[in-house]
């Protein structure tokens, strides 16, 4: 019962944090991440189907990020310097397959799937990927600790990957 409680709760926080960064709330955004927040997005390699070596790089990433370097991108997003962000992109999240993998009442570990609608005038892509999401609890509230995002792609649809995933 504690599992599924659980559950709705991390749901709540992911549809939550969708509308967040579909609203481009990117201040609210960052008070949802812990201080010591580890935000990764490997580069996906093509690799034979039998192959045993990862189908992500441990070398090259898209994004690699701490709260520091978030928040450093968050402010300049709010700039006139952020170019690949001008105009901004409209964007609609759907994530799904929400899977509760580990839970106790300090923390769960959770994997979900991310379709990320992108416009920019008549330039519209799709993204897609797996989240590995970790969260704790702090201050009676959940707040995400860990997110990796392995993206169906080898190469971006978008020509920038200045949204946050």
């Amino acid at each position: 019962m504690i599992d599924r409680q659980i559950k709705d709760e991390i749901e709540e926080f992911l549809f939550t944090e969708a509308e967040v960064l579909d609203d481009r709330k990117l201040k609210a955004w960052l008070l949802m991440l812990t201080d010591d927040i580890e935000y990764v997005i490997p580069t996906r390699v093509s690799r034979d189907r039998d192959s045993d070596i990862s189908q992500f790089s441990e070398e090259s990433y898209h994004m690699f990020d701490d709260i520091h370097s978030l928040t450093a991108r968050v402010a300049r997003l709010g700039t006139e310097f952020a170019w690949s962000d001008n105009p901004a992109p409209r964007t609609r999240r759907y994530v799904t397959n929400v899977r509760l993998i580990q839970a106790s009442e300090k923390g769960a570990s959770v994997k979900s799937n991310l379709l990320l609608y992108w416009s920019i005038d008549e330039s519209q892509h799709l993204i897609s990927g797996e989240r590995h999401d970790n969260f704790r609890r702090e201050n009676g509230g959940w707040k995400l600790s860990k997110r990796t995002v392995l993206l169906d792609h080898v190469v971006l649809p978008t020509p920038n990957l200045a949204t946050f995933l």
